[in-house]
């Protein structure tokens, strides 16, 4: 029953921040946003002016009364600073960087103070992810790069931003969780294995590549015996006129050289796990020279060669087949 309840919880706390908090690419913190609770250290500083209070009222002294008056005075002025602490500071997504499903993918963002107010001792952090700390004192405005572990293959969307802080003096801590509009392409997990495509050269037709020599196409190759069927204008008729015989005038046409990954190298094997086999294939053939291209059901990407042809198939890859989580 406590699991239901807590289901139950997490659920109506979920809906209750997508309408107070909604997803945007930028967020302004404000009353609306911004959270404040007391600290492990500011409830026992509480407990403390209470017992001091409770001590100056028993005895009737005035002077340990005035005591507690003045600390709890001090935790007053503590929630307004911490407050302000987080007012007015701008978090804006600029950029998100491709990764790999079970590693971190990289969000750059821009933290910008509205106004001449400075901010000390911000935290951000994704879960999960690495903890920044920045501080706009000097500088009206910070770039920083987070980053958010990868759950899923296609378009990631990273869960909320949290950005927290305890100024001044650590005994009050607001904070707010931001949802912001960062998608982050999330492509398959790369994993070698020893069921490789097979190397194979093949033309655009998809025939195995070979080095056809043809008669009549390209550079001149040499001489050959005449051979029954070839055309009399290859006929090297010089080289008869000196009584060397009946030979024809060899040509090489070359074919361009590329290979295919292909979908169909990987039978017996689910659709995620060809996709990360096929993955490994992209990374360990992307910074070579020849040309390659990729063949998926219903897609296929041309032969081409460099970081942008590597990134056009990674990404290919990353959206195959895919349906956003609860869609």
């Amino acid at each position: 029953m406590s699991t239901e309840l807590q289901k139950l919880r997490n659920r109506w706390w979920h809906q209750w921040l997508k309408r107070r908090i909604p997803q945007q690419k930028s967020h302004r913190l404000q009353h609306k946003n911004i959270f404040i609770l007391p600290t492990k250290a500011g409830l026992g500083f509480v407990v403390l002016v209470v017992m001091i209070w409770l001590m100056g009222t028993n005895y009737q002294n005035n002077l340990v009364l005035g005591t507690a008056f003045l600390l709890l005075a001090t935790v007053l002025v503590c929630i307004h600073f911490t407050y302000g602490n987080l007012s007015g500071v701008e978090v804006s997504v600029l950029k998100t960087h491709p990764g790999f499903l079970g590693e971190d993918g990289q969000v750059d963002l821009l933290i910008k103070r509205t106004g001449d107010r400075i901010y000390e001792s911000l935290e951000l952090s994704w879960p999960g992810g690495n903890r920044v700390e920045v501080s706009l004192i000097e500088e009206s405005q910070m770039r920083v790069r987070l980053s958010v572990p990868l759950l899923y293959r296609g378009w990631y969307h990273p869960p909320r931003l949290k950005i927290v802080t305890s100024f001044p003096l650590g005994l009050i801590f607001a904070w707010s969780n931001l949802d912001l509009s960062a998608p982050i392409l999330t492509y398959p997990k790369p994993i070698s294995t020893s069921v490789k495509p097979e190397r194979q050269l093949l033309d655009d037709s998809g025939d195995l590549l070979r080095q056809q020599q043809l008669v009549g196409h390209e550079e001149f190759a040499g001489l050959r015996e005449y051979a029954a069927g070839d055309s009399l204008r290859n006929i090297d008729w010089k080289v008869l006129a000196r009584g060397q015989g009946l030979v024809s005038r060899l040509y090489e046409d070359y074919v361009s050289q590329h290979f295919w990954l292909d979908w169909q190298q990987f039978q017996g094997m689910d659709k995620e796990a060809r996709l990360s086999r096929l993955c490994a294939c992209v990374l360990e053939h992307g910074d070579g020279d020849m040309e390659y291209g990729m063949r998926l059901p219903a897609q296929e990407i041309r032969p081409g060669s460099g970081k942008q042809h590597q990134a056009t198939i990674l990404e290919a890859l990353a959206l195959f087949e895919w349906e956003p989580p609860g869609g």
